[in-house]
């Protein structure tokens, strides 16, 4: 048996499991906005910092597009209190009792299914949601809110190992390009339980492809991952075309030797999310040299 499971950092990771999964339960990360500092603490501390948080609610307003909504220390209920439009309803702290029960249910719920050693979890975190941003006043703070690195994917990694959870894996889906360069040895074992995917920043409701080929991978469709090798290379647009460390997808580097896109096996070619605008991720076919890409651009391949 295996299931797929939102552990934040924003409804993103619950829009894709919904373009996985026909009706998939409810668990307490679905629709809320949360720091990694909270999801972290959650697993330290046994759920208890959600109680805590609700004590302590606040009205935050979205900077850009002006939508109020309640907020607690690192995390947001977004989807729980009524609006008026943009604005949330003026008895709003009416409703907050219920998130006690409800949240320490959900909590109850995902600990007895992260332990359970039978049922097979995909943990989707991802900060790729477009609006993201307006939950942090700067870079700095995007970064110490949502950020995900070596040192994050480690720390999840070992909080659900000492939380007892079991028969798992943490799939991360990245709005920056993982720092491919860096040696990733010292946490070469967290690496076998966390698998990060580049797939840019995306618009709601998640991209079709993303969802589409997280759904082929982690489901055990086999695919020759030999046919990696066959896009690497040189380009005449300037790109370069390489297997990451851990060897399951591609990092491309544009002209000037920036990584550019990532690229991954998909059942009728490949996928590639660029590190451009919103929903940068396209399918494409090898044929003859050339990549072909879906959006009717190609790039041709320099001979070796």
């Amino acid at each position: 048996m295996k299931t797929m499971i939102s552990l934040g950092f924003s409804c993103q990771s619950r829009y894709t499991i919904n373009r996985c999964v026909a009706s998939p339960a409810t668990y307490p990360f679905d629709w809320l906005i949360t720091t990694k500092k909270f999801l972290l603490n959650c697993f330290l501390h046994n759920g208890s910092n959600f109680c805590e948080s609700i004590m302590q609610l606040d009205v935050y307003e979205m900077p850009v597009q002006k939508v109020q909504g309640v907020a607690g220390k690192g995390i947001y209920y977004w989807h729980d209190f009524r609006r008026n439009g943009l604005t949330l309803a003026e008895n709003w702290r009416e409703n907050v009792d219920k998130l006690v029960y409800k949240y320490t249910h959900l909590w109850e719920k995902l600990t007895i299914i992260l332990r359970d050693k039978f049922i097979e979890k995909i943990l989707i975190i991802s900060n790729s949601q477009h609006n993201l941003n307006q939950f942090a006043q700067s870079r700095e703070e995007f970064n110490e809110k949502f950020g995900i690195d070596e040192k994050f994917i480690a720390d999840i990694v070992i909080s659900l190992l000492q939380y007892g959870a079991v028969n798992f894996k943490v799939i991360v889906l990245s709005r920056n390009m993982f720092p491919y360069d860096k040696n990733i040895d010292a946490i070469s074992g967290h690496y076998d339980l966390a698998d990060v995917h580049f797939v840019g920043v995306l618009s709601l409701p998640t991209n079709d492809l993303v969802a589409t080929s997280l759904l082929h991978h982690y489901n055990g469709l086999c695919l020759d991952s030999s046919r990696l090798d066959t896009i690497t290379g040189k380009y005449h647009n300037g790109a370069k075309i390489v297997r990451d460390k851990k060897g399951n997808a591609c990092v491309v580097y544009n002209s000037i030797g920036m990584p550019w896109a990532e690229a991954r096996l998909f059942p009728e070619g490949y996928i590639f999310a660029f590190c451009s605008i919103v929903d940068s991720v396209f399918t494409a076919v090898y044929d003859n040299g050339k990549i072909i890409f879906s959006n009717n651009t190609s790039w041709i391949k320099k001979n070796s």
